[in-house]
């Protein structure tokens, strides 16, 4: 369950790295320094902004994400606790 959860808090700012890079690279190759410099402190909020949601999201859904891959209490349980711990992985791994 958690290997799935902690995939998928990749997803996002991967997305907006390689976004991100394609975008400064354009700056740089039009010679456009200032440009380079909008769109990379644009990237670096947009990733923050996606470690935020992602990291919110696993907090708030922790409960109903062990109920999606077992029934029984105990897994449950496990699951949200270990939620917790997920959250602050992504949190501190992202940056």
């Amino acid at each position: 369950m958690l290997a799935q959860a902690g995939a998928l808090s990749y997803m996002v700012p991967l997305g907006v790295s390689v976004a991100a890079g394609v975008r400064v690279g354009q700056m740089l190759g039009g010679r456009n320094l200032a440009g380079a410099k909008v769109a990379t402190a644009v990237a670096v909020g947009m990733g923050w902004l996606a470690v935020i949601i992602t990291a919110s999201t696993f907090f708030l859904v922790r409960r109903p994400w062990g109920r999606l891959f077992s029934e029984d209490g105990g897994v449950q349980d496990a699951a949200a606790d270990s939620m917790y711990m997920l959250t602050i992985f992504t949190l501190l791994d992202q940056y």
